[in-house]
């Protein structure tokens, strides 16, 4: 699950110490809006916030695409194996609550190389079909998200920032690099009336303890 980076709030460290349930309970308390990310040799997950509250969580392995409590158990896993990195990024609530539209959405087209595409074309059709979600720009680790709604750009976020932008630095574009793509994610279009409480509807606490006995079986 790549995503731009927001404003740093710690740098990549290895969560293998970490209790992962006093950790959400924070970041919970301080109504964080942002994500964390994680990420090892074999795949990648995202935990986001919207204003406190735990509104999704990811994990992409080698193929697979884990949600909820999946995602969880395989996040908890890794983490208490040692292998591993964490790094923790503050967004405005405004543009976590749009990263959870990316996160939630449905991948329509993936990896669409960008000098194959008629991009006046494309965007002349998402204007028609009044599409809601996001173009996401890829470049190896660099990622930029373009916001549509009802088929209009709405905004960009790239990476460092902590809210939506109004217009795009061309000469630093993702889009701009070699070997660029799209993914076209479609998302809802009321986003603040669709937010889960994952605390509430997810057994957080059985599966860390779980994740925490079967880890001390395995050493």
């Amino acid at each position: 699950m790549l995503l731009p980076r927001g404003k740093l709030i710690k740098d990549e460290f290895n969560p293998v110490r970490m209790n992962w349930l006093e950790a959400i309970h924070k970041l919970q308390a301080g109504r964080f809006s942002g994500y964390l990310g994680c990420w090892d040799l074999h795949g990648r997950g995202v935990v986001l916030f919207v204003g406190g509250q735990l509104v999704a969580v990811r994990f992409v392995d080698e193929g697979e695409h884990l949600a909820d409590q999946e995602a969880f158990s395989r996040i908890f896993a890794r983490s208490l194996s040692g292998d591993t990195m964490l790094s923790i990024y503050r967004l405005s609530q405004l543009l976590a609550l749009q990263l959870f539209g990316v996160v939630s959405g449905e991948m329509l087209f993936a990896a669409q190389q960008l000098q194959l595409l008629d991009i006046p074309h494309l965007l002349h059709t998402l204007k028609h079909d009044r599409f809601n979600g996001c173009l996401r720009v890829c470049a190896a680790e660099d990622v930029a998200l373009i916001f549509f709604r009802q088929g209009s750009p709405i905004g960009f976020f790239h990476d460092g920032g902590t809210d939506l932008v109004q217009a795009a630095e061309l000469s630093e574009s993702v889009a701009w690099q070699p070997g660029a793509s799209v993914d076209i994610i479609a998302g809802q279009s009321e986003l603040a009336e669709n937010l889960p409480d994952l605390m509430e509807s997810l057994d957080l606490p059985g599966c860390w303890q779980q994740a925490v006995a079967s880890a001390a079986q395995g050493r």
